[in-house]
């Protein structure tokens, strides 16, 4: 969906992010769309995590917390568990920093980047943010793919659990106005 200048500038921003993990190891730090297949990277996660407590991995969903105030945590240390990953746009709303949760778009602001988001896997029965609106996360902004074998699709990557004000909207609001979450622009 790129002009072809921007899809070569885009791949040699993938082979230097890879190049830098070959050359310095596992990076703290993920940018989403440098992986080819994003859902064995995000499996890999939740594997890693399931091996590590001895726990089936189908009893596993991840926990989100966009991470606001870039001071609480230490981007120069991967976390204990999960992933520290960046590189989201949202379309029909915008992450606000200074109340932590989703919020109406700025004007003029078509896709505003979201900041880290730290991707904690965490037993389903534990996952105490259901509350939150269940946003869509793609790849492209196209929003449509195709299923491939294993079921999945090409384009949907996952549902992201984002806090919002309760008492001015619901998540209803937030699926009339199309908010999703996308991975890489079309620039």
């Amino acid at each position: 969906m790129m002009p072809f200048s921007s899809w070569v500038n885009d791949f040699l921003k993938k082979m230097e992010f890879l190049q830098n993990w070959i050359d310095n190891g596992i990076p703290t730090t993920f940018w989403i769309s440098a992986f080819y297949f994003t859902h064995s990277f995000l499996t890999g996660i939740l594997q890693n995590y399931a091996r590590k407590n001895n726990i089936a991995i189908d009893e596993l969903v991840f926990e989100f917390t966009v991470m606001s105030d870039i001071k609480e945590y230490d981007l120069t240390k991967r976390p204990e568990e999960g992933a520290y990953i960046y590189g989201f746009y949202i379309e029909g709303a915008r992450w606000n920093n200074e109340i932590r949760l989703l919020d109406e778009s700025l004007p003029k602001v078509l896709l505003p980047e979201i900041p880290h988001v730290w991707f904690r896997p965490t037993k389903k029965d534990e996952n105490k943010k259901e509350v939150d609106y269940s946003c869509p996360v793609y790849r492209t902004s196209r929003r449509s793919g195709e299923l491939l074998t294993t079921g999945q699709s090409t384009n949907f990557l996952i549902n992201m659990g984002l806090p919002f004000d309760h008492d001015k909207y619901n998540s209803e609001h937030w699926t009339k106005r199309g908010t999703a979450i996308i991975c890489s622009l079309n620039e």
